[in-house]
C-alpha cells in the first residue's frame, strides 16, 4: 500500500482553524494503524463503512473538514483514483435539491426516481468520497399537492445508501459516505433512522469556525521529513 505523506501533512493543515478537540487529527492519524492491520492480514480493501463519517458543524468548515478527511484516506492508500496519479473522486450530492423536480415526481414514483440518483452518484464517485450535505432535511417541503413526495424520496435515498453500503463494504470502487450537517438536526435524524444509525454509530465528529485551543503534538510528528515511521521514497512513501 502507498503512503503519501506530503498528502497527509495538507490533510492535518487544512484542518487545523476547525478541528475542535482534535478529533480529526486523531482519526486521521489512526488511519496508520487501519493500514497497518490491513497489511498484517493480507486482506483486500479496508471496510468502507468503518470509514465512513459524519461531520457536524457550519457548512463551509464540514466541507472543508470532507475534503481534508479525502485527501487524508488518499495520503494513507485507502481510496485511489483510476490510475496512481490520478487523485480519487469526491461526489457531492445537492441535498434535496438534486430530488426536488416536480416534474420528474409526477412521471415517477419519488421512491425510485431518489434510490436511482443516489445510486448514480455513487458510480461518479467510484474509488473515491460521497459527500452528502443535510441529508437530514425532508425534500419537498412546501411544494403544492406534493405532501407525500418527500417521505418517499427519503426512504429511496437512504435506502439506495445503506443497501450500496452493505452490499459494496469490502469493495475498492465502493465510495466512503462523508454526511454533513448541523449537530442537533443530524443527530436527530440518525436517532430515527436505526439502518443509518447503525452504519454511522459512533463515526461522528463536530468541527468549529474558529481556532480550537488543542494540543498539534500529532500534527508535528507528521511531516514530509518524518512520514508515519516510513522511509522517504521520492516522490510517494510505502
Amino acid at each position: 500500500m502507498i503512503i503519501d505523506a506530503q498528502l497527509i501533512a495538507e490533510a492535518l493543515l487544512d484542518i487545523r482553524p476547525f478541528d475542535k478537540g482534535g478529533e480529526m487529527t486523531k482519526k486521521i492519524n489512526d488511519m496508520m494503524q487501519i493500514v497497518e492491520d490491513a497489511e498484517a492480514a493480507g486482506t483486500g480493501p479496508v471496510d468502507r463503512t468503518s470509514l465512513a463519517i459524519v461531520i457536524t458543524g457550519e457548512p463551509q468548515a464540514c466541507e472543508v473538514m470532507a475534503q481534508a478527511y479525502t485527501k487524508a484516506l488518499h495520503g494513507h492508500g485507502l481510496i485511489a483514483g483510476k490510475s496512481l496519479s490520478d487523485p480519487p473522486a469526491l461526489e457531492k450530492i445537492d441535498w434535496p435539491g438534486d430530488f426536488e423536480d416536480s416534474f420528474i415526481s409526477r412521471q415517477l414514483q419519488e421512491y425510485n426516481h431518489a434510490y436511482k440518483t443516489i445510486n448514480e452518484a455513487k458510480d461518479r464517485a467510484a474509488g473515491g468520497t460521497l459527500v452528502i450535505p443535510g441529508i437530514h432535511k425532508m425534500p419537498y417541503v412546501g411544494y403544492v399537492d406534493e405532501e407525500d413526495a418527500g417521505p418517499k424520496a427519503l426512504n429511496g435515498a437512504l435506502r439506495a445508501i445503506t443497501s450500496f453500503m452493505a452490499e459494496g463494504a469490502g469493495k475498492e470502487r465502493t465510495p466512503v459516505v462523508i454526511l454533513t450537517g448541523e449537530a442537533e438536526p443530524m443527530a436527530a435524524f440518525l436517532a430515527q433512522q436505526p439502518e443509518m444509525q447503525k452504519l454511522f454509530e459512533g463515526k461522528t465528529l463536530a468541527v468549529c469556525t474558529e481556532d480550537p485551543a488543542y494540543s498539534t503534538e500529532l500534527n508535528d510528528r507528521i511531516t514530509v521529513r518524518g512520514p508515519l515511521k516510513l522511509k522517504l521514497r521520492s516522490p510517494s512513501f510505502s
